[in-house]
């Protein structure tokens, strides 16, 4: 995983140079660029499928391990729809705001979702980790206690950036968009306190209950839409944040409540954070400080 993107990330940055160098940037250059380089994520895994060709088989026809195709395929369904929920409930909000709102209002947002996005890095990075290692081998224990340390990491970063927000927004973007800061700040309420549900959702993915997911941000995706309808038309950017809240919350609450239902979690073990977990923090970017 870590090899796809790295290949993927480095190619786009090579040919948007080459473009740029050549000037030949243009919105359809990017966008064919964006499309071509994600197939060339794909080649990261065909030493994997060369050796699972050479595994032996047993007689009828399925592998010594017990996987086949068709299992791989029903996996690749059922979190496939997790991750179409995933990307709609990220941007069908910016979609539909431009017949509901104005310009100005869109722009405002737009600027409030990618500052409040750059605090997803730990989150994303512990989602990998999580997902990686609870596929080994189940660990309860070990997932819970991910949660509440990617929660109080993401909530520092999320501090952190609320913080820079208000001295920077207005001088590097225009006093114009000083308007975004609120709504920044709602966003990344809403990065927090669905932090413990995303980790979560990587476990019901490795526990092989990819579909509980699924339904977790088909759900959140469904009441985002109605509540953008509803809000955005008279609160603007700050309609979309809260109806962002919104379906974040609905998303980690739903993924918090299935890990209940499947390995008998308490919710509050991913919630609540333990001295021991802000002890760990602590070493972690101490850890993080001394590399060179």
């Amino acid at each position: 995983m870590a090899w796809e993107k790295t290949a993927t990330a480095s190619l786009r940055l090579v040919v948007f140079g080459l473009l740029a160098s050549q000037q030949q940037l243009t919105p359809f250059a990017a966008v064919t660029t964006f499309g071509l380089t994600a197939c060339v994520g794909f080649l990261a895994y065909v030493p994997l499928l060369i050796v699972k060709r050479r595994r032996p088989t047993t007689d009828n026809g399925r592998e010594s391990d017990g996987t086949s195709y068709g299992a791989l395929g029903s996996y690749s369904i059922r979190i496939w729809l997790g991750a179409l929920g995933g990307i709609l409930l990220a941007r069908i909000d910016q979609t539909l705001m431009i017949p509901l709102s104005t310009n100005s209002q869109l722009a405002l947002y737009a600027v409030a979702v990618t500052i409040s996005e750059a605090t997803l890095i730990f989150n994303s990075a512990v989602r990998d980790v999580v997902f990686a290692s609870q596929s080994g081998k189940q660990s309860p224990g070990l997932l819970e206690r991910a949660a509440r340390i990617s929660t109080l990491m993401t909530a520092a970063l999320c501090a952190g950036t609320a913080l820079l927000c208000v001295f920077f927004i207005s001088p590097l973007f225009g006093k114009e968009f000083g308007a975004s800061i609120p709504v920044v700040m709602v966003l990344l309420v809403g990065t927090i306190i669905g932090n413990p549900g995303s980790v979560a959702g990587a476990g019901l993915s490795a526990a092989g209950k990819p579909q509980l997911r699924s339904y977790s941000l088909l759900m959140a995706c469904t009441i985002n839409i109605v509540a953008v309808l509803i809000l955005v038309p008279g609160l603007g950017a700050m309609g979309a944040a809260i109806a962002t809240l919104i379906g974040n919350v609905v998303a980690g609450f739903l993924n918090l409540w299935f890990q209940k239902l499947v390995v008998g979690a308490r919710i509050r073990d991913y919630i609540a954070p333990r001295r021991e977990d802000f002890h760990y923090a602590v070493r972690l970017v101490r850890r993080a400080a001394r590399r060179p």
